[in-house]
């Protein structure tokens, strides 16, 4: 391992003996204080690090990599990283990667399968220990256009780690969030509260899995004897404009709701300000519902009714995930499995009964 100046010196290579020789200790014990590996004293490891600091060396991660025959690098493809959800789980990869030495390549697929395919490439081109997908862009089947560069990865012995969905055909690490129990949850608490008539604006259905959120809607809904009325299904898009747009179009078409349920807190923030704009109050007139408590739910101008899933969580235990795999040495019967995450739902302000509800 060789550690160089930083630019306020005079840009001459400092190695572990020269910074063993002012701590008057070996080589080998300098090493372990840097790496934060056992064997070395905690006031003996503070005074290495002090020194270290004062001198100005950075650490050749390159070295180390070549050295250990990795590349350090994890590599991360997110569809919309504008999303709050998805921000706040690349959030947790990254800092759970740098916890483990790792950097992070993130790339922004935009939910297009040719801009995916050339990520992948140029990931692989990098030979990154490990490949984390949020969300997998799948259709409803489990179909995925860019399986034959997945199964490259695969090749090589790289791990990958789909947070969401999973990959027909594919054996990866999953870590899953229950959206049909987190979809039946909210369902659950509009009828609780006396609602009969509850919109669903859905994301494109081609998106939807087979007993995923559609199943939990209309589950929940035959549960409690409630009629299935096929006009309160909207398909919306993926964005709070899809939302805004989708909701203003419902509203004029005179459908009577008390209801509407989003699919994540991202697009409730259109359907909100739409259903305002329409002269309708929330939740006077229509109860609302997002989905994944972003940080920001609780501070809309009506606070947001939803669904909790931990997303930092989901982010963190990814990378751990892989950090396990990585290292099978230590753990050779360990499999890549599947994680399922349970929903919490967190009622605000933004759901009340109906008007003309009975009050108790």
């Amino acid at each position: 391992m060789r550690v160089t100046r930083s630019s306020t010196d005079s840009g001459s290579t400092v190695r572990l003996a020269d910074i063993a020789r002012v701590a008057g200790v070996s080589s080998a014990t300098v090493s372990y204080a840097l790496t934060g590996a056992n064997g070395v004293s905690a006031p003996t490891r503070q005074r290495i690090l002090r020194i270290a600091r004062r001198l100005g060396y950075v650490a050749n991660r390159h070295a180390a990599a070549l050295r250990s025959r990795r590349s350090l690098l994890l590599g991360v493809l997110v569809t919309d990283i504008k999303n709050p959800f998805f921000a706040e789980i690349v959030s947790g990869i990254e800092s759970a990667a740098s916890a483990n030495q790792y950097r992070v390549m993130l790339c922004v697929t935009r939910d297009g399968s040719v801009d995916e395919a050339r990520h992948l490439q140029m990931l692989l081109e990098h030979n990154v220990d490990g490949l984390i997908i949020v969300p997998v862009a799948c259709d409803p089947e489990g179909t995925y256009r860019n399986v034959r560069l997945l199964k490259a990865f695969q090749r090589r012995q790289i791990p990958i780690q789909c947070i969401v969905d999973g990959i027909r055909g594919l054996r990866t690490g999953r870590i899953l969030t229950d959206v049909y129990k987190g979809t039946r949850l909210v369902v659950e608490h509009l009828i609780g509260l006396g609602h009969r008539h509850i919109a669903y604006f859905s994301q494109p259905f081609v998106k939807v899995r087979k007993g995923g959120r559609h199943a939990g809607y209309y589950d929940a809904l035959q549960a409690f004897g409630v009629p299935a009325r096929p006009e309160l299904m909207i398909e919306a898009g993926l964005t709070p404009r899809d939302a805004y747009e989708r909701t203003r179009w419902f509203v004029r078409r005179k459908i009577f709701f008390t209801a509407a349920v989003y699919p994540n807190d991202y697009m409730a923030v259109g359907g909100l300000r739409a259903l305002r704009e329409s002269g309708l109050n929330v939740p006077r007139d229509v109860s609302v519902t997002g989905f994944d408590d972003v940080e920001w739910a609780r501070y809309c101008e009506v606070p947001l009714t939803t669904v909790r899933f931990p997303a930092r969580e989901l982010g963190e235990r990814c990378v751990m995930e892989l950090m396990r795999y990585i290292h099978a040495d230590q753990d050779p019967d360990r499999s890549m499995c599947d994680i399922v995450l349970p929903p919490t739902l967190v009622v605000r302000e933004s759901t009340a009964p109906p008007p003309g509800a009975a009050q108790s």
